[in-house]
């Protein structure tokens, strides 16, 4: 034999059951009256009544909470949040391309001190190089 199918109530009649009772009727009454299976279900609307109002009758939404709506924490919209970021981006941009110039796609321009050379450390020039350059001295 399997079990009776879970019942719901509605809001209205659970509200109905629960202030018959507050207004005197027994629990076991109620439920012999309204077909209850058993008078701890009153109990337990009439505790939630008491704890949380009437709005803890209320039937709750069951399952994944729904995806929050295109507004943030703060209720900004999700354009908003958007145009923020892309300023926050444009202003890093200019730091980046001075920091990785060899990475920013165009040649950074960088200004050089007077009298100074932008070479590589001797150990990174090739030997060819330090030939050429030596050559090139010895020329001028």
């Amino acid at each position: 034999m399997s079990k009776p199918a879970k019942r719901s109530f509605s809001f209205e009649f659970k509200l109905g059951v629960v202030q018959r009772f507050l207004a005197g009727a027994t629990e076991l009454d109620l439920a012999r009256e309204f077909g209850l299976s058993s008078p701890k279900l009153i109990e337990a609307w009439v505790r939630t009544y008491r704890d949380e109002g009437e709005d803890g009758l209320r039937p709750k939404r069951r399952g994944r909470p729904p995806k929050p709506d295109a507004q943030g924490a703060s209720g900004e919209t999700e354009l908003e949040i958007l145009r923020r970021e892309n300023e926050r981006l444009r202003a890093e941009t200019p730091i980046w391309k001075i920091a990785c110039p060899e990475d920013a796609g165009t040649a950074a321009k960088v200004e050089q001190a007077p009298g100074k050379s932008h070479r590589a450390p001797r150990a990174a020039r090739s030997r060819v190089a330090d030939r050429e350059e030596d050559r090139a001295q010895a020329d001028a």
